[in-house]
């Protein structure tokens, strides 16, 4: 289900290559602080095999562009109190570039908790994908100026790759996601975007012809 990462992994991210922002939990009586949560966030290089903008088809100039939102952990006593969303927050605010305005990151179908928590940050999600290993994962963005359509919407399961990507290559874009009533499926509501640059250039060639 989930991929876990080793020491040099880690080590990238504290050399510059990114933010590792841990939360802390300090005894009501006393004794050492221990660790309750901790976001990670990277900045890959252009030619990195792991930045997403590969999964997008991105070209080098927008690779360049990526920061990735690459994990958040927490300490299951904390689990429920939104310390989630406060450390990937927090870690945001601290590592905002302009020269990185593209935030991308990678969810598992099955996490509702994952997948709102990065629909909250402005992320939506635009392909599905098999890595590490073969394992399902969205791939999410947020940052490019997508203006999503108010009419337009559909609901997919989590798991149909195939519908999804379909619908992700005809400019929708997964908005939220619930679990059904009844069947406790994952589903996905994806909408109708538009990109700024599309829009503009659609808006040219209109006011041409007049």
């Amino acid at each position: 289900m989930f991929e876990a990462d080793d020491r040099a992994f880690y080590a990238a991210a504290l050399k510059n290559q990114g933010s590792i922002l841990l939360a802390l939990a300090r005894p009501k009586h006393g004794g050492r602080e221990t660790i309750a949560g901790a976001s990670v966030i990277l900045f890959p290089d252009a030619y990195d095999p792991e930045n997403l903008g590969f999964d997008l088809n991105f070209d080098r100039r927008q690779r360049s562009l990526v920061r990735q939102l690459d994990s958040v952990f927490l300490d299951p006593a904390y689990r429920g109190c939104g310390l989630s969303a406060q450390l990937m927050r927090k870690n945001m605010e601290r590592t905002a570039r302009p020269d990185r305005p593209y935030d991308m990151a990678t969810i598992w179908p099955g996490n509702l908790p994952s997948l709102r928590l990065f629909f909250s940050l402005g992320l939506t999600l635009r392909a599905l994908k098999l890595k590490y290993g073969g394992k399902p994962r969205f791939i999410a963005l947020g940052g490019d100026g997508l203006i999503l359509r108010t009419r337009g919407s559909m609901e997919i399961s989590a798991w149909d790759m195939g519908m999804a990507n379909e619908l992700f290559s005809g400019g929708y874009a997964g908005t939220a996601a619930r679990l059904d009533e009844i069947t406790g499926e994952m589903l996905i509501r994806c909408q109708q975007a538009d990109h700024p640059a599309k829009a503009a250039g659609s808006l040219t060639q209109h006011a041409d012809t007049i």
